[in-house]
């Protein structure tokens, strides 16, 4: 699994005196969210909702999920609200019909076999 480790140096003197190195954080990605293809996502706002566009996956694939959020700008499945979840790789619209009024972000994550999966490029639109 991918996470984040810290390391420090601890250097024994003569006189198992220690001295330390400042902590060092190394971020190990998670193999499980690898990506094998960059996918392109816009969003558009139009009068029935907002219009999400995204690149087709053309790898081994289960569905896609349509990942939405008000809170930030980095919206990824499973932390944020699913909005969609899409079976037919050459479905590659969604419209939102209730998104909220101020910026909404967007992301779709291409779930493929095995529990792996990895995330879009994001997009937001403001509403006013």
């Amino acid at each position: 699994e991918g996470g984040v480790s810290y390391y420090v140096v601890t250097a024994l003197g003569p006189l198992n005196e220690k001295t330390h190195s400042n902590p060092v954080m190394v971020e190990f990605p998670n193999p499980k969210e690898t990506p094998d293809q960059d996918i392109k996502l816009t969003a558009t706002n139009t009068k029935d909702g907002v219009l999400l566009k995204w690149d087709k996956y053309n790898g081994d694939f289960l569905f896609y999920k349509v990942v939405w959020t008000v809170d930030h700008p980095n919206p990824k499945y499973p932390d944020d609200s699913t909005i969609a979840t899409i079976a037919y790789v050459n479905q590659t619209e969604y419209l939102h019909l209730r998104p909220e009024s101020g910026m909404n972000y967007y992301a779709v994550t291409v779930v493929r076999p095995y529990k792996t999966r990895f995330t879009s490029e994001r997009a937001s639109v403001n509403i006013n």
